[in-house]
């Protein structure tokens, strides 16, 4: 498996994970459980569960650390930082559409991501 590809960073895991068959384990099941995460995202988003999906973006910061995807990673950062700095009872209509704009770029990068890994397989 190669990791010269802008979605997935090997090296990077190697760097936080330690070695390269752990660092390729955990991109894999990151990958395995992605369409899981994704259909969450698009289910807290349709309900507007702000605080679900506040938390969602929180794990997916913290997992993307290690799971060698750094696009998703400034992705789920951004949400995350977007999400913690609004007031989440009540998003103004202005909050929205930046949440709708970003999660729109991490939708392209899930999917980027899941076409680089299987292309590295």
């Amino acid at each position: 498996m190669n990791s010269n590809h802008p979605h997935i960073d090997l090296d990077h895991g190697v760097k936080v994970i330690g070695d390269m068959n752990n660092a390729k384990k955990v991109l894999t099941l990151f990958i395995e459980k992605l369409p899981t995460y994704e259909s969450d995202i698009i289910k807290f988003r349709k309900s507007e569960n702000w605080e679900q999906l506040k938390e969602t973006m929180h794990s997916l910061k913290g997992a993307t650390c290690y799971s060698s995807t750094p696009a998703l990673h400034h992705c789920f950062s951004e949400l995350n930082s977007l999400l913690s700095n609004i007031i989440i009872e009540k998003p103004s209509d202005s909050d929205i559409l930046s949440i709708d704009h970003l999660l729109d770029a991490a939708y392209l990068n899930i999917a980027g991501t899941i076409t680089a890994f299987n292309r590295l397989q």
